[in-house]
């Protein structure tokens, strides 16, 4: 079992945090958790949407902070015409294969 959880519904480093453990809660054991953010270190607002930018280590340590173990961690080029300068960092982590 896995889940994907977009930057769209993953802003708020708190929110993250009490969202990832009920997540990893869910997850079946050996589940795996995708999430990706705009590489950077800042909260913004934009539209009325609360933006939260991330490094590999800030995600790796959500993800810990979760328990969820980092299975793997990259940057990337956004895709998007236009965005070509604008970097993201995504992560899959996973729950221990026994037990929760």
């Amino acid at each position: 079992m896995g889940l994907r959880d977009p930057s769209s519904d993953l802003h708020a480093q708190a929110t993250f945090s009490r969202k990832g453990r009920r997540i990893r809660w869910a997850l079946k054991p050996g589940g795996a958790m995708f999430a990706s953010f705009k590489r950077g270190e800042t909260e913004r607002e934009k539209g009325g949407r609360l933006f939260t930018d991330m490094t590999e280590e800030g995600l790796s340590a959500l993800f810990d902070g979760a328990g969820l173990q980092v299975v793997d961690l990259w940057t990337s080029g956004d895709a998007r015409a236009g965005r070509e300068g604008e970097m993201w960092v995504g992560a899959v982590g996973a729950t221990a294969t026994a037990g929760r």
